[in-house]
């Protein structure tokens, strides 16, 4: 058995806590060898093993089951006290091990005892850890998988004593609203927590449908239990019907100078009255974080809440009243974060714009504090142009509709918005919309990640961003002049991804190439092929063109890339090849394009895919082994599809006439 000894000082030290484990885990390599911390590798460990003797039923009538199985362990499988324990047993476990005989029902539950045997033999040397070090490993299995508090009290009777007396353990508050027992199981639970350990609270129902007869808690004792412990609430989430918030909500809650986070999702009808939020917070209290999805409901936050809160995430949905949004959102001067999302089925119900209403404004108004918005399936964006964000650094938008309106919104985002770090807009709409014509250039001094979904009316927008930092940039949809510009004022770009691009015919190369020192990775899309023959990147690393619906390649390609192979790509060691397809000719070409192109001390091409057709197949790879001199050995893989034996004779011999030593190494 092992021995441990006591320590000296309190163990809230991570590597002490880190020893106490190492000499009481079983000897051996650990689950996962490849985890750096040491302590998260023993967390780990320790978090299997209680997760095996912790599931989903309760322990304690498997313990039961094991001890009669076992005390009625028949000689043939067929005694009479087994038929009867399966019997007894069979309406929740027999359909979980889907065993329709007592002889597979006895066989599934000898696996269980022979599982807790092994357990019993992993967590015998876990006992001996001090007990702080139990309360603080036991806390983290508890906050991390939703497991009951009971539950641990049944594995033996020193961890029921020391369950029973860690108020931590029972910190986090989890009640279902069904039936009475959830009044009782609130009291019981309350009564665990101590007098200082703060509070994670969570009510919540799964059903969509109201509570119906018994099913109905008294939700003002409810209340009037929890109210008494609000000054230690850290946290609080309600995920029920609206029947069951319009009477806990309506109750007097107390104050808390711990809360930073609120969960608030309703279901069901319109109540009779609004929902009033009342947390009374002190002077000064650390900001909260709200989330609200409200479908087809109202709630009003107390003023001492709203203005401490700092992110807020709302969802709107069914019959919104959308003119209460703007005295929604306005009591909430020092918000950090908003993230507003409009329920897809309900897109129709909303007109398509929740900041339709301040259209008819011609007032500014402003949220100097908001560095993060988001905005999921809101349409219409023409309201941001009545919107002043000064402190704004990410910017997100999805399931935009792009119309005319939307792009003056984004425009009025991009030029107020200054500190933009990141940007990401994905939408669909009509490439009929004109360009937005170029006013002015729209300067972006900070901004590293741009990522966008358009039509060609952003392309006048594009056009005059300048962005001296960027470091990715995607982008679809808009006329190729405007991507070679902005690349053209991002000398700093890491990786390029170019879906499809218009007007590429009227792309004219500039005297000089764009010199990209820092790509590394660029991916091109069917019509961005072209901008191949514009760029010099001397130190990519990967290049990936992909073409959409098994397309033949763009008639210059081969010479664009024999063209660029030599000079501007110099350091490439991958090329992949997606839904081309090649004939045999045009792929002999590239490859002596690239072999000639690479000197024998610089780095060649190590990787050749395509996912297109070539030689007959669906799939092929054909890898390069590389060596210092170059070209060493190429192989095809087939994976169980049929080559010709001539398309094979005339790939070896492209090969052989590589003009460089061939050393060949067998696999």
């Amino acid at each position: 058995m092992y021995q441990l000894a006591q320590p000296a000082h309190a163990s809230d030290d991570v590597s002490a806590i880190a020893e106490y484990l190492l000499s009481a885990l079983p000897a051996g390599p650990l689950p996962h060898p490849r985890l750096t911390d040491i302590e998260a590798a023993i967390l780990k460990a320790y978090r299997d093993a209680l997760v095996r003797i912790l599931p989903s039923y309760r322990y304690s009538h498997i313990r039961d089951l094991r001890s009669q199985l076992l005390a009625a362990e028949p000689s043939n499988g067929t005694d009479g006290r087994v038929q009867a324990s399966a019997t007894k047993y069979s309406t929740g476990y027999k359909r979980r091990f889907g065993q329709n005989d007592s002889v597979g029902f006895y066989a599934g539950f000898s696996a269980i005892s022979d599982r807790l045997d092994r357990i019993g033999c992993l967590l015998a040397p876990m006992r001996y850890l001090p007990v702080d070090v139990h309360h603080r490993i036991l806390a983290c299995c508890i906050f991390e998988s939703d497991v009951h508090p009971v539950i641990l009290m049944n594995v033996c009777s020193l961890w029921k004593e020391m369950i029973c007396t860690s108020p931590v353990l029972w910190s986090c508050i989890r009640i279902y609203l069904r039936g009475a027992r959830a009044i009782s199981s609130t009291a019981n639970w309350v009564a665990h927590t101590g007098q200082t350990c703060p509070l994670h609270i969570r009510l919540f129902d799964l059903l969509e449908k109201g509570p119906q007869g018994n099913d109905v808690p008294d939700m003002a004792l409810l209340a009037s239990a929890l109210n008494g412990t609000m000054d230690r609430w850290e946290s609080f989430s309600f995920n029920a019907h609206v029947y069951h918030a319009s009477t806990f909500f309506y109750q007097h809650m107390g104050a808390t100078s711990l809360l930073k986070q609120i969960d608030i999702e309703l279901k069901g009808d319109v109540p009779a009255q609004n929902i009033v939020v009342d947390f009374r917070l002190p002077p000064g209290a650390a900001g909260v974080s709200a989330v609200l999805y409200l479908s087809k409901h109202s709630v009003e936050f107390h003023p001492t809440l709203s203005s401490a809160t700092s992110h807020l995430d709302v969802a709107f949905g069914g019959r919104h009243n959308l003119d209460s949004f703007l005295d929604f959102i306005r009591p909430f001067p020092n918000i950090a974060s908003l993230k507003l999302q409009a329920y897809k089925e309900s897109i129709p119900n909303l007109l398509y714009a929740p900041f339709q209403l301040l259209l008819g404004l011609h007032v500014l108004i402003a949220f100097p504090h908001l560095a993060e918005l988001d905005l999921d399936c809101v349409p219409d964006l023409s309201g941001l142009a009545f919107l002043e964000f000064p402190s704004l650094t990410s910017f997100r938008a999805d399931g935009v509709k792009w119309t005319a309106g939307t792009f003056s919104g984004i425009e009025s985002v991009l030029r107020r918005c200054q500190q933009l770090e990141s940007v990401v807009m994905q939408g669909k709409g009509s490439n009929n919309i004109r360009p937005t014509p170029l006013r002015s250039y729209i300067p972006l001094p900070h901004m590293t990640y741009f990522y966008a979904e358009t039509t060609v009316g952003f392309t006048g927008i594009l056009e005059g961003l300048r962005m001296p930092l960027l470091d990715e940039f995607h982008i679809t949809g808009v006329a190729a002049a405007a991507v070679a510009r902005v690349m053209e004022c991002s000398p700093l770009l890491r990786a390029i991804d170019i879906r499809s691009l218009t007007n590429v015919q009227q792309l004219h190369g500039p005297t000089q190439l764009t010199l990209l020192p820092r790509a590394e990775v660029i991916k091109l899309r069917s019509t961005a092929f072209a901008l191949l023959a514009f760029v010099e990147c001397p130190h990519i690393q990967a290049l990936v063109l992909c073409a959409q619906d098994e397309k033949s390649p763009p008639p210059r390609i081969n010479h664009i890339l024999a063209s660029r192979a030599a000079a501007g790509f110099a350091s490439l060691h991958q090329l992949k090849l997606e839904g081309l397809n090649i004939t045999t000719e045009l792929f002999t070409l590239w490859l002596f394009a690239f072999a000639k192109g690479f000197t024998p001390a610089a780095a060649v091409v190590q990787e050749l895919e395509s996912r297109g057709r070539l030689l007959g197949v669906k799939r092929w790879y054909l890898k390069r082994t590389v060596g210092a001199t170059n070209v060493h050995y190429a192989c095809v893989r087939h994976n169980h599809w049929h080559i010709p034996a001539w398309d094979v004779i005339v790939l070896a011999a492209a090969l052989a006439w590589s003009p460089y030593p061939r050393h060949c190494a067998r696999p």
